[in-house]
Protein backbone atom coordinates (compact mmCIF):
# COMPACT_ATOMS: atom_id res chain seq x y z
CA UNK A 1 0.00 0.00 0.00
CA UNK A 2 1.77 3.06 -0.78
CA UNK A 3 2.31 5.23 2.17
CA UNK A 4 0.16 8.35 3.20
CA UNK A 5 -0.45 10.76 5.68
CA UNK A 6 -2.58 8.27 7.29
CA UNK A 7 -0.01 5.96 7.85
CA UNK A 8 2.85 8.13 9.08
CA UNK A 9 3.79 8.70 12.63
CA UNK A 10 2.19 11.06 14.85
CA UNK A 11 6.03 12.28 15.70
CA UNK A 12 6.64 12.72 12.04
CA UNK A 13 3.00 14.30 11.69
CA UNK A 14 3.98 16.72 14.62
CA UNK A 15 7.55 17.80 12.79
CA UNK A 16 5.61 18.42 9.27
CA UNK A 17 2.75 19.98 10.39
CA UNK A 18 4.93 21.83 12.78
CA UNK A 19 5.97 24.30 10.35
CA UNK A 20 2.57 25.78 10.42
CA UNK A 21 3.11 25.93 14.53
CA UNK A 22 4.92 29.84 15.70
CA UNK A 23 5.37 27.57 19.21
CA UNK A 24 7.30 24.94 16.87
CA UNK A 25 9.00 27.05 14.73
CA UNK A 26 10.15 29.58 16.88
CA UNK A 27 9.78 32.38 14.45
CA UNK A 28 9.82 35.75 14.24
CA UNK A 29 10.87 36.60 17.63
CA UNK A 30 8.84 33.85 19.32
CA UNK A 31 11.22 33.24 22.49
CA UNK A 32 12.67 36.50 22.61
CA UNK A 33 11.75 39.57 24.70
CA UNK A 34 10.27 41.87 22.42
CA UNK A 35 8.91 39.53 19.34
CA UNK A 36 5.15 40.18 21.02
CA UNK A 37 4.82 43.18 20.23
CA UNK A 38 7.04 43.36 17.11
CA UNK A 39 6.83 43.24 13.19
CA UNK A 40 8.29 40.15 11.66
CA UNK A 41 11.84 39.22 11.23
CA UNK A 42 12.08 40.35 7.61
CA UNK A 43 10.83 44.05 8.72
CA UNK A 44 7.80 43.55 6.96
CA UNK A 45 4.72 45.63 8.98
CA UNK A 46 1.05 44.57 8.90
CA UNK A 47 -1.26 46.49 7.12
CA UNK A 48 -4.52 47.13 7.96
CA UNK A 49 -5.73 46.41 4.82
CA UNK A 50 -4.25 42.80 4.73
CA UNK A 51 -4.99 39.50 6.76
CA UNK A 52 -3.48 38.74 9.73
CA UNK A 53 0.09 37.39 9.08
CA UNK A 54 -0.23 35.00 12.05
CA UNK A 55 -3.55 34.05 11.44
CA UNK A 56 -2.63 33.11 7.05
CA UNK A 57 0.51 31.63 8.23
CA UNK A 58 0.25 29.63 11.63
CA UNK A 59 -3.44 28.86 12.05
CA UNK A 60 -5.00 28.51 9.02
CA UNK A 61 -3.55 25.98 7.65
CA UNK A 62 -3.84 23.54 10.55
CA UNK A 63 -7.44 24.79 10.67
CA UNK A 64 -8.07 23.00 7.31
CA UNK A 65 -5.93 19.80 8.40
CA UNK A 66 -8.40 19.07 11.40
CA UNK A 67 -11.05 18.76 8.29
CA UNK A 68 -9.08 15.92 6.68
CA UNK A 69 -9.79 13.39 9.27
CA UNK A 70 -9.98 12.36 12.55
CA UNK A 71 -6.34 11.21 13.48
CA UNK A 72 -4.50 14.20 11.48
CA UNK A 73 -7.38 16.88 13.72
CA UNK A 74 -6.13 15.16 16.52
CA UNK A 75 -2.17 16.47 15.77
CA UNK A 76 -3.53 19.98 14.30
CA UNK A 77 -5.95 20.45 17.51
CA UNK A 78 -2.63 19.87 20.25
CA UNK A 79 -0.36 22.32 17.90
CA UNK A 80 -3.01 24.80 17.66
CA UNK A 81 -3.70 24.92 21.69
CA UNK A 82 0.17 25.18 22.47
CA UNK A 83 -0.44 28.90 22.49
CA UNK A 84 -3.00 31.47 22.63
CA UNK A 85 -1.25 34.44 21.00
CA UNK A 86 -4.27 36.44 18.55
CA UNK A 87 -2.59 39.53 17.34
CA UNK A 88 0.69 38.49 17.76
CA UNK A 89 3.48 40.58 16.82
CA UNK A 90 2.11 43.49 14.77
CA UNK A 91 -0.77 41.08 13.50
CA UNK A 92 -3.39 43.15 15.68
CA UNK A 93 -2.81 46.17 13.11
CA UNK A 94 -4.91 44.02 10.23
CA UNK A 95 -8.61 45.35 10.14
CA UNK A 96 -9.55 41.95 8.19
CA UNK A 97 -8.98 40.36 11.36
CA UNK A 98 -12.07 39.54 13.59
CA UNK A 99 -11.69 39.55 17.33
CA UNK A 100 -15.20 38.50 17.82
CA UNK A 101 -15.80 35.55 19.83
CA UNK A 102 -11.87 34.90 20.27
CA UNK A 103 -11.63 34.51 23.62
CA UNK A 104 -15.07 32.96 24.98
CA UNK A 105 -14.59 30.36 22.06
CA UNK A 106 -10.95 29.18 23.20
CA UNK A 107 -11.60 28.76 26.86
CA UNK A 108 -15.07 27.15 26.15
CA UNK A 109 -12.53 24.43 24.24
CA UNK A 110 -9.68 24.23 27.05
CA UNK A 111 -12.58 24.03 29.95
CA UNK A 112 -14.08 21.12 28.04
CA UNK A 113 -11.09 19.22 27.56
CA UNK A 114 -8.56 19.02 29.71
CA UNK A 115 -5.88 17.16 27.67
CA UNK A 116 -5.66 20.69 25.21
CA UNK A 117 -5.64 22.47 28.11
CA UNK A 118 -2.50 20.60 29.50
CA UNK A 119 -0.61 21.43 26.23
CA UNK A 120 -0.97 25.49 26.82
CA UNK A 121 2.43 26.96 26.90
CA UNK A 122 1.62 30.63 26.88
CA UNK A 123 -0.59 33.29 26.36
CA UNK A 124 -0.47 36.70 24.72
CA UNK A 125 -3.34 38.82 25.71
CA UNK A 126 -4.02 42.27 23.45
CA UNK A 127 -6.39 44.58 24.45
CA UNK A 128 -8.50 44.12 21.50
CA UNK A 129 -8.95 40.81 22.77
CA UNK A 130 -11.02 42.09 26.20
CA UNK A 131 -12.72 44.81 24.14
CA UNK A 132 -14.46 42.16 22.26
CA UNK A 133 -16.05 40.34 25.32
CA UNK A 134 -19.19 41.98 26.17
CA UNK A 135 -21.07 41.91 29.44
CA UNK A 136 -23.83 39.46 28.04
CA UNK A 137 -21.33 37.21 26.70
CA UNK A 138 -18.74 36.98 29.09
CA UNK A 139 -21.43 35.96 31.81
CA UNK A 140 -22.90 33.49 29.30
CA UNK A 141 -19.64 31.66 28.79
CA UNK A 142 -18.99 32.06 32.75
CA UNK A 143 -21.81 30.05 33.40
CA UNK A 144 -21.31 27.41 30.72
CA UNK A 145 -17.52 27.14 31.57
CA UNK A 146 -18.12 26.91 35.26
CA UNK A 147 -21.56 25.12 34.85
CA UNK A 148 -20.65 22.20 32.76
CA UNK A 149 -17.34 21.44 32.70
CA UNK A 150 -16.12 18.38 34.89
CA UNK A 151 -12.44 18.66 34.25
CA UNK A 152 -12.57 21.94 33.71
CA UNK A 153 -11.38 25.00 36.63
CA UNK A 154 -14.36 24.55 38.66
CA UNK A 155 -14.16 21.41 40.11
CA UNK A 156 -12.94 21.74 43.64
CA UNK A 157 -12.43 25.72 43.63
CA UNK A 158 -15.91 27.36 42.72
CA UNK A 159 -15.69 28.79 46.12
CA UNK A 160 -12.41 30.79 44.92
CA UNK A 161 -13.61 31.90 41.62
CA UNK A 162 -16.93 33.08 42.78
CA UNK A 163 -14.16 35.95 45.09
CA UNK A 164 -12.22 35.78 41.88
CA UNK A 165 -15.58 37.26 39.79
CA UNK A 166 -16.76 39.12 42.62
CA UNK A 167 -14.16 41.10 42.92
CA UNK A 168 -15.01 42.74 39.76
CA UNK A 169 -18.08 43.93 40.76
CA UNK A 170 -16.23 46.54 43.29
CA UNK A 171 -14.24 47.93 40.18
CA UNK A 172 -15.66 50.92 38.07
CA UNK A 173 -16.46 50.94 34.98
CA UNK A 174 -14.12 50.96 31.74
CA UNK A 175 -13.02 54.80 31.02
CA UNK A 176 -9.48 55.23 28.85
CA UNK A 177 -8.57 58.39 30.75
CA UNK A 178 -8.45 56.73 34.38
CA UNK A 179 -5.17 54.49 35.16
CA UNK A 180 -6.47 52.35 37.72
CA UNK A 181 -8.33 48.80 38.11
CA UNK A 182 -11.24 48.83 35.97
CA UNK A 183 -14.43 46.40 35.91
CA UNK A 184 -14.20 44.79 32.33
CA UNK A 185 -16.07 41.98 31.55
CA UNK A 186 -12.68 40.23 29.53
CA UNK A 187 -10.59 40.06 32.15
CA UNK A 188 -13.18 37.65 34.08
CA UNK A 189 -12.53 35.05 31.36
CA UNK A 190 -8.81 35.84 31.35
CA UNK A 191 -8.32 34.70 34.84
CA UNK A 192 -10.26 31.70 34.36
CA UNK A 193 -8.51 30.66 31.40
CA UNK A 194 -5.20 31.16 33.36
CA UNK A 195 -7.24 28.67 35.71
CA UNK A 196 -7.82 26.62 33.36
CA UNK A 197 -3.78 26.07 31.71
CA UNK A 198 -1.71 24.63 34.84
CA UNK A 199 1.38 24.18 32.52
CA UNK A 200 1.44 27.81 30.87
CA UNK A 201 5.35 28.63 30.93
CA UNK A 202 5.10 32.27 29.74
CA UNK A 203 2.57 35.27 29.50
CA UNK A 204 2.83 38.00 27.46
CA UNK A 205 0.70 41.16 28.44
CA UNK A 206 0.01 44.35 26.66
CA UNK A 207 -1.79 46.95 28.65
CA UNK A 208 -3.67 50.20 28.50
CA UNK A 209 -6.07 51.98 30.63
CA UNK A 210 -9.02 49.21 30.01
CA UNK A 211 -6.87 46.46 30.48
CA UNK A 212 -6.08 46.44 34.01
CA UNK A 213 -5.53 43.45 36.65
CA UNK A 214 -7.48 44.09 39.90
CA UNK A 215 -5.29 43.16 42.52
CA UNK A 216 -8.26 42.04 44.70
CA UNK A 217 -9.34 39.66 42.03
CA UNK A 218 -6.04 38.09 41.43
CA UNK A 219 -5.67 37.78 45.21
CA UNK A 220 -8.58 35.17 44.98
CA UNK A 221 -7.22 33.76 42.10
CA UNK A 222 -3.97 33.07 43.65
CA UNK A 223 -5.75 30.47 46.15
CA UNK A 224 -6.52 28.35 43.20
CA UNK A 225 -5.30 24.84 42.79
CA UNK A 226 -5.53 24.05 39.24
CA UNK A 227 -3.79 20.49 39.09
CA UNK A 228 -1.02 18.48 40.85
CA UNK A 229 2.09 20.53 39.84
CA UNK A 230 -0.18 23.57 42.21
CA UNK A 231 -1.64 27.32 41.95
CA UNK A 232 -2.69 29.12 39.27
CA UNK A 233 0.71 30.44 37.12
CA UNK A 234 2.94 28.25 39.48
CA UNK A 235 4.54 26.93 36.85
CA UNK A 236 5.04 30.38 34.99
CA UNK A 237 8.46 30.94 33.73
CA UNK A 238 8.29 34.20 31.75
CA UNK A 239 6.45 37.13 32.31
CA UNK A 240 6.17 40.37 29.78
CA UNK A 241 4.16 43.45 29.98
CA UNK A 242 4.38 46.37 27.59
CA UNK A 243 1.71 49.24 26.76
CA UNK A 244 -0.50 49.54 24.64
CA UNK A 245 0.40 52.48 22.55
CA UNK A 246 3.89 53.58 22.04
CA UNK A 247 3.53 56.92 23.50
CA UNK A 248 2.88 56.13 26.97
CA UNK A 249 4.14 54.00 29.51
CA UNK A 250 2.04 52.03 31.57
CA UNK A 251 2.92 51.63 35.56
CA UNK A 252 2.92 48.16 37.16
CA UNK A 253 0.38 49.44 40.27
CA UNK A 254 -2.19 50.32 38.15
CA UNK A 255 -1.39 47.79 35.12
CA UNK A 256 0.50 44.79 36.69
CA UNK A 257 -0.28 44.52 40.42
CA UNK A 258 -2.23 41.52 40.30
CA UNK A 259 -0.93 39.07 38.04
CA UNK A 260 2.88 40.13 39.28
CA UNK A 261 1.71 39.53 42.63
CA UNK A 262 -0.02 36.05 41.42
CA UNK A 263 3.35 35.07 39.65
CA UNK A 264 5.34 36.25 42.35
CA UNK A 265 3.47 33.52 44.91
CA UNK A 266 4.13 30.74 42.40
CA UNK A 267 3.47 27.02 44.08
CA UNK A 268 3.57 28.07 47.37
CA UNK A 269 4.23 31.66 49.86
CA UNK A 270 7.44 32.75 48.73
CA UNK A 271 8.55 30.28 45.94
CA UNK A 272 7.86 30.97 42.45
CA UNK A 273 9.24 29.37 39.08
CA UNK A 274 8.96 32.52 37.40
CA UNK A 275 12.78 33.48 36.34
CA UNK A 276 12.64 35.87 33.73
CA UNK A 277 10.72 39.86 34.10
CA UNK A 278 10.15 41.81 31.07
CA UNK A 279 9.18 45.36 31.40
CA UNK A 280 8.89 47.85 28.34
CA UNK A 281 8.20 50.95 28.80
CA UNK A 282 7.49 50.99 32.34
CA UNK A 283 6.77 54.11 33.79
CA UNK A 284 6.56 53.31 37.48
CA UNK A 285 6.21 50.67 40.02
CA UNK A 286 4.57 52.10 43.21
CA UNK A 287 3.41 50.24 46.64
CA UNK A 288 3.31 46.92 44.45
CA UNK A 289 3.94 44.03 46.99
CA UNK A 290 7.00 41.98 44.92
CA UNK A 291 8.42 40.00 48.06
CA UNK A 292 8.36 36.98 45.66
CA UNK A 293 10.16 37.94 42.88
CA UNK A 294 13.43 36.32 44.57
CA UNK A 295 13.17 33.43 41.50
CA UNK A 296 13.84 36.19 38.78
CA UNK A 297 17.42 35.94 37.64
CA UNK A 298 16.66 37.68 34.16
CA UNK A 299 15.19 41.47 34.81
CA UNK A 300 14.99 43.03 31.13
CA UNK A 301 13.41 47.09 31.38
CA UNK A 302 13.45 48.56 27.51
CA UNK A 303 12.45 51.92 26.79
CA UNK A 304 12.06 52.28 30.98
CA UNK A 305 10.76 55.24 32.58
CA UNK A 306 12.01 54.56 36.20
CA UNK A 307 13.35 56.99 38.89
CA UNK A 308 15.87 55.48 41.65
CA UNK A 309 13.05 54.58 43.98
CA UNK A 310 11.41 52.06 41.76
CA UNK A 311 14.45 50.98 40.34
CA UNK A 312 15.45 50.13 43.73
CA UNK A 313 11.72 48.40 44.44
CA UNK A 314 12.60 45.78 41.69
CA UNK A 315 16.09 45.25 41.97
CA UNK A 316 15.59 44.77 46.34
CA UNK A 317 12.51 42.21 45.09
CA UNK A 318 14.71 39.81 43.00
CA UNK A 319 17.72 39.67 45.22
CA UNK A 320 16.05 37.36 48.22
CA UNK A 321 15.95 33.64 46.56
CA UNK A 322 18.02 32.56 43.95
CA UNK A 323 19.69 35.18 42.94
CA UNK A 324 19.66 37.88 39.91
CA UNK A 325 22.07 36.68 36.85
CA UNK A 326 21.74 39.75 34.55
CA UNK A 327 19.97 43.07 33.86
CA UNK A 328 19.58 45.53 31.48
CA UNK A 329 18.17 48.53 31.36
CA UNK A 330 17.46 51.09 28.75
CA UNK A 331 16.19 54.48 29.43
CA UNK A 332 13.37 55.92 27.02
CA UNK A 333 15.14 59.67 27.42
CA UNK A 334 17.89 60.62 29.88
CA UNK A 335 15.03 63.29 31.64
CA UNK A 336 11.68 62.82 32.32
CA UNK A 337 9.04 63.93 34.36
CA UNK A 338 7.14 61.02 36.47
CA UNK A 339 4.21 62.51 37.53
CA UNK A 340 4.79 66.09 39.29
CA UNK A 341 8.00 64.69 40.03
CA UNK A 342 10.79 65.02 37.95
CA UNK A 343 13.26 61.65 38.17
CA UNK A 344 17.03 61.23 36.43
CA UNK A 345 16.76 58.24 33.76
CA UNK A 346 20.57 58.33 33.70
CA UNK A 347 22.29 54.97 33.63
CA UNK A 348 25.09 56.18 35.60
CA UNK A 349 22.91 57.41 38.31
CA UNK A 350 21.57 54.36 38.42
CA UNK A 351 24.97 52.29 38.71
CA UNK A 352 26.09 54.52 41.67
CA UNK A 353 22.86 54.08 43.99
CA UNK A 354 22.09 50.61 42.96
CA UNK A 355 25.31 48.50 42.07
CA UNK A 356 27.65 49.99 44.60
CA UNK A 357 27.80 46.88 46.85
CA UNK A 358 27.70 44.60 44.49
CA UNK A 359 31.02 43.36 43.12
CA UNK A 360 30.47 42.88 39.43
CA UNK A 361 31.29 44.71 36.44
CA UNK A 362 28.44 46.26 34.16
CA UNK A 363 28.47 48.76 30.94
CA UNK A 364 26.96 52.02 31.33
CA UNK A 365 26.17 54.66 28.79
CA UNK A 366 24.32 57.13 28.78
CA UNK A 367 21.00 55.45 27.80
CA UNK A 368 21.38 51.63 28.62
CA UNK A 369 23.17 49.91 31.00
CA UNK A 370 23.75 45.91 31.05
CA UNK A 371 24.97 44.24 33.96
CA UNK A 372 25.53 40.43 34.61
CA UNK A 373 25.76 38.65 38.21
CA UNK A 374 28.01 36.05 39.24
Amino acid sequence: MAPNLDTLPVETLSLVLGHFCLHCSKEHGYESPHGYFRCRQNGEEQQADQPSWYSRDYRHTLYSVCLVSKRLASVAQALLHYEFVPGYGDAWRSDQFSWDGRLESFLRTVAARKDLAELMKRIFEHPHLLRAVTEEEAQLTLDEVLGTAPAGPAAGNAQLLSEYLDAFDLLREPRVSFPGPQRHPGWKLVGVLLASAPNLERLSLQVEGTGCVPAAAFSALRGLSVSSAGAVLSQLKTLDFCPRSAWWVFHAKHHATGILEAAATGKSEGSSSLSTLNLHMCGGIGQVKLQGLGSVQALRITLGRLYNGDLSVLLNSCRGGSGLKSFYYEARSPRVWVGHVEGSCNCNAHSSSQFSSLPNQYIPTKTTLAHTFG
